[in-house]
């Protein structure tokens, strides 16, 4: 659950503002089946909540977001099981 919050949380701060509230978006990623080891629903959810920006899948299934370019390069990492 904190982990979920995490995530929630970073995805606010980078995100644009929406009509949708922080509880909104709680609420909609909490609806999201994510069984350990099939996250699968929660990565998609994640990424169609960041249309626009520059996303990708690892070869593991990540979502991967940068933000940014050069030095110093910082890293987020958010488990989603």
């Amino acid at each position: 659950m904190i982990r979920r919050l995490t995530l929630l949380l970073f995805l606010a701060a980078v995100l644009p503002a929406r009509a949708a509230t922080l509880a909104d978006e709680t609420q909609a990623f909490l609806n999201v089946i994510a069984i350990s080891g099939r996250e699968e629903d929660a990565a998609q959810f994640i990424l169609t909540r960041l249309g626009g920006l520059s996303t990708t899948r690892d070869g593991f299934g990540n979502v991967v977001l940068t933000v940014g370019s050069g030095e110093p390069r910082r890293l987020v990492a958010c488990a989603l099981g």
